[in-house]
């Protein structure tokens, strides 16, 4: 304590009780902190959507209504706080609501606060102080919203004695204007405390002057949000039995407005330090490790994000024994204008992604931003350059082979991927690694999937082959392949993957293009190049198509329409299913003798920032392609 006392002396100005040492050794001396944990960022997000909704409400008091406001998606994963920590926010409401009812000493009431909670981490004791607040103040905001429809709030309204905040909104707006100033305030230095806790401290040195700084004035900025939480508290309580006899207290709306200052000071002097502290961290957690800068815009989908998420979470590593470390680089148009929904997009990105980022995408200078565009040929896709311990690149863009392998591809290298290619053969687990006989179908056409789902279930039950059917979608946009998915389920026509995994199928399909391009490889001197061009121009079609495998290596494919014929005449050949690994080789025989000279086959190659193939060969004749350019906007 007595260091801690000493090292505070240096930056008084910033904290208005720093001069009296005596209110700091009171706040310690209640610290003693048990070692139990609670989820504060969870608790946060709800505390978010409370404020902000009440915010809502607050700001428009003279066109208040009861239209719904958007809560944000995360409410819909949530199942709400656990019934021991709810006890504990209720119990802290009704504390300082009593204590505020009486007049009590906002000081007074905030020491009390720290003694009922002394076995909590500071970020646990703000941030359940706060709940409490926002619990007192949702429900006054949301009587005062019903009020004017309800029945039954109009009557508590009348019963608790609130002033017609309706009717004297004119006169309360500079006291409500102070009020939300504070609480986003309040908010915002919470939110900073949090980001201290989950600094990665065994990469931190704990003398590092950023971190002690900041560090060192977290007991401080709890005590003045929480002491702001009480006099938010007060001035709603104060509400209560006014009636008639409402009035709008000047000092009282200084004193809001002096606490939104010290809480602004406050969360001004910690974000410095955060920001000093992530530098820190940027250089010691990459310290000789083999580093992927992963690069994309703020609108990179939602489908790719979870991808690369699944494979860094799978790998057999912990993070601390993981010899790479992953970092985001959003790079962001610089002669746009930075606004609120960029850093909403910003701060959602980043807290989904569980590796490292950019602190914040303004903080990527000018040289490097032209760097990235044109040594690493950025331009909007995605990509992952890989870094050795020396800073060397050893591959422009891993992204393609780390979809493909996932972890298996370390260390991620150019000649790594090579080496990978030569190893691999066009195989069922190659695809999907399923060890088991499977049938893969996709495309959009709802009436061929219920015909090719019945005649292969009749010739199943006939021939006792016990062949899976999987529907796989396509590439598509999610909306039109759930309306399909919807029908297969009602219907019961097959097995079906989820949006996640129909995504990862296409998107590793689509890699394994880019990655045999890069390579040099074509259709005409690689197999797995025609495997894989054969499976982009089903999915180019959007016709039926099937996959059936009854070994790791043998495989038929076909389009559906040509499938379906062969399936109709298979009385004719019943007769060579023999067995259960007849059955491939008895489906190829006789999709030959239904074999076409007419045919059309689309093709759709994944976007690329590379030259254009001048020349493309289709995968059922073997004749040069013509080109054409497709433009797609599919928003469904």
């Amino acid at each position: 304590m007595a260091e801690w006392l000493e090292m505070v002396k240096g930056e008084r100005h910033l904290f208005p009780f720093s001069d009296d040492p005596s209110v700091m050794k009171q706040i310690l001396s209640t610290h003693a902190p048990d070692g139990q944990e609670i989820d504060v960022k969870t608790l946060v997000l709800l505390i978010d959507d409370i404020l902000k909704q009440a915010t809502v409400a607050t700001v428009g008091l003279s066109l208040i209504n009861v239209e719904a406001v958007e809560v944000k998606a995360h409410n819909s994963g949530m199942m709400g706080v656990q019934e021991a920590l709810a006890h504990t926010i209720h119990k802290i409401a009704c504390q300082v609501s009593c204590e505020c009812s009486r007049d009590g000493d906002a000081h007074a009431t905030a020491l009390t606060l720290f003694n009922s909670l002394s076995n909590y981490s500071w970020e646990a004791k703000v941030v359940l102080v706060i709940a409490a607040f926002a619990l007192s103040y949702g429900e006054f905001w949301l009587i005062a919203q019903l009020s004017i429809i309800n029945p039954l709030a109009k009557s508590i309204l009348l019963v608790k004695k609130f002033s017609d905040i309706h009717e004297h909104a004119e006169t309360s707006e500079p006291r409500f204007e102070a009020l939300v100033s504070l609480v986003k305030a309040m908010l915002d230095v919470t939110k900073c405390i949090i980001e201290f806790k989950d600094l990665p401290e065994e990469y931190i040195n704990s003398y590092t002057l950023a971190r002690t700084l900041a560090m060192m004035h977290i007991p401080s900025a709890v005590y003045w949000i929480i002491r702001s939480a009480v006099a938010c508290a007060a001035h709603i309580i104060g509400l209560i039995g006014r009636g008639q006899n409402y009035g709008v207290s000047t000092v009282e709306t200084l004193e809001l407005w002096s606490l939104a200052h010290t809480a602004n000071n406050i969360y001004g002097h910690l974000t410095k330090q955060l920001k000093h502290c992530h530098q820190h961290v940027g250089v010691d957690v990459l310290r000789e490790k083999l580093v992927i800068i992963s690069l994309s815009d703020l609108e990179i989908a939602h489908d790719e994000v979870q991808v690369l998420m699944n494979i860094y979470k799978d790998t057999d590593r912990s993070k601390l024994e993981r010899p790479y470390e992953v970092v985001w680089v959003p790079i962001v148009d610089r002669t746009a204008p930075w606004n609120e929904a960029n850093e909403n997009t910003f701060n959602r990105l980043a807290a989904e992604m569980p590796w490292y980022s950019l602190h914040h995408p303004s903080l990527l200078e000018p040289v490097v931003w032209r760097y990235i565009k044109e040594a690493w040929h950025f331009e909007k896709n995605p990509s992952l350059v890989v870094l050795d311990n020396q800073g060397r690149v050893v591959c422009p863009n891993a992204l393609h082979m780390i979809l493909i392998w996932g972890a298996t591809a370390y260390p991620f290298s150019s000649t790594r991927e090579e080496s990978l290619w030569k190893e691999e053969t066009w195989r069922l687990e190659f695809l999907v690694k399923e060890p088991r006989i499977i049938c893969l179908y996709g495309g959009e056409d709802i009436e061929w999937i219920r015909a090719f789902t019945t005649s292969t279930k009749r010739i199943i039950q006939e021939t006792r082959v016990p062949i899976e059917m999987v529907y796989v979608g396509s590439s598509n946009p999610r909306k039109r392949i759930r309306k399909i998915i919807s029908t297969i389920i009602q219907e019961n026509l097959s097995v079906y993957w989820s949006d996640n995994k129909i995504a990862y199928f296409w998107v590793r399909i689509q890699s394994m293009w880019h990655s045999k391009r890069h390579h040099g490889s074509t259709i005409e001197n690689d197999p797995i190049v025609q495997e894989i061009m054969s499976m982009l121009s089903f999915d180019g079609n959007g016709d039926g198509w099937a996959l059936m495998s009854t070994g790791s290596t043998d495989m038929v494919k076909t389009p559906g329409k040509k499938l379906m014929e062969c399936l109709s005449h298979f009385d004719t050949w019943r007769a060579n299913v023999t067995g259960v690994d007849a059955f491939v080789p008895a489906l190829r025989d006789a999709l030959l003798q239904h074999h076409k000279a007419e045919h059309c086959t689309h093709l759709v190659l994944p976007d690329t920032t590379g030259p254009v193939q001048e020349k493309v060969v289709c995968t059922e004749c073997g004749k040069q392609m013509e080109k054409y350019v497709l433009y797609r906007c599919c928003m469904d």
